[in-house]
């Protein structure tokens, strides 16, 4: 999601709540806020995970391109966990994994 989080990083107001689906925003202007289960659709049974996200300061002065270099550079490791933690626990929880039982 680095390109959807850099467009969002370099147009969204501080203030802002920005939602996905099944993938995660990534950078410093957002921040997690809960993760939602929703039944899934005719098409499928399966659940569909709504994160929320919180977004946080100005938007990225050098704009779409700039961001991307700052998001590519910074946020995308391999561990995307390790990053995020609560929203792991979150994802981690609403699939069924006890992450405590797991360590």
């Amino acid at each position: 999601m680095p390109e959807l989080s850099a467009t969002l990083a370099a147009t969204l107001p501080a203030g802002s709540v920005a939602v996905t689906t099944d993938k995660w925003l990534v950078g410093d202007r957002f921040s997690f806020l809960d993760l939602l289960v929703v039944d899934g659709t005719e098409a499928t049974d399966e659940p569909i995970n709504v994160f929320l996200w919180s977004v946080q300061g100005a938007p990225h002065k050098g704009g779409q391109a700039a961001a991307l270099e700052d998001i590519n550079a910074r946020w995308m490791g391999e561990d995307a966990c390790a990053d995020d933690p609560d929203a792991c626990a979150a994802l981690m929880s609403a699939l069924g994994f006890d992450l405590e039982e797991e360590l």
